[in-house]
């Protein structure tokens, strides 16, 4: 009997606890709610300035610029590698000369900087297989494989580059 009774008063005692808990816990739900309640903001981006419209069309015809010169198919001759160091150098320059296209879009900024920087090694590869063209050496094909390679890295840079700018405008 004696241990009937302590377990109903366990019982009795674990309910109230219960309804003590659940009590504190609508009053902290009610609290949390209301406390977090935010006003919802609208903010809308002004629309794309000349000058960053200007940029990206400027980083597209410079990437189209250089990939069809660096590109193209045909006989590699001391010419044409003299015409893709060239082109793959034409990277930075052609990129300082487009107008600063403000904040907004300074990450595809620093890509596209980065992507004239592929360009660059690429063009160093052409250089350095000039002297061994239209030789047996097995260097060429390994320099002609990293100079592509860098080439198609400034490419897709070049193409990240105005996808971010275009996205930062959105």
């Amino acid at each position: 009997m004696r241990r009937l009774f302590a377990l109903a008063l366990l019982l009795a005692f674990a309910a109230a606890c219960q309804q003590d808990g659940e009590r504190q816990a609508a009053a902290t739900t009610t609290t949390t709610a209301t406390a977090t309640t935010v006003e919802p903001t609208t903010t809308t981006k002004p629309p794309a300035t000349s000058a960053e419209k200007a940029w990206i069309a400027g980083v597209r015809k410079l990437r189209q610029r250089i990939d069809r010169t660096i590109l193209r198919s045909g006989v590699l001759t001391q010419a044409r590698l003299r015409e893709e160091q060239q082109a793959a150098r034409s990277c930075r320059p052609g990129l300082d000369k487009l107008a600063d296209p403000g904040e907004r879009l300074a990450k595809a900024v620093q890509r596209a900087q980065r992507a004239c920087a592929s360009y660059a090694r690429s063009a160093d590869a052409f250089a350095r297989v000039a002297p061994y063209l239209n030789t047996a050496s097995p260097r060429v094909e390994a320099l002609l494989n990293q100079a592509t390679e860098h080439a198609g890295n400034g490419s897709n840079g070049l193409r990240e580059a105005e996808a971010m700018a275009k996205e930062a405008l959105l």
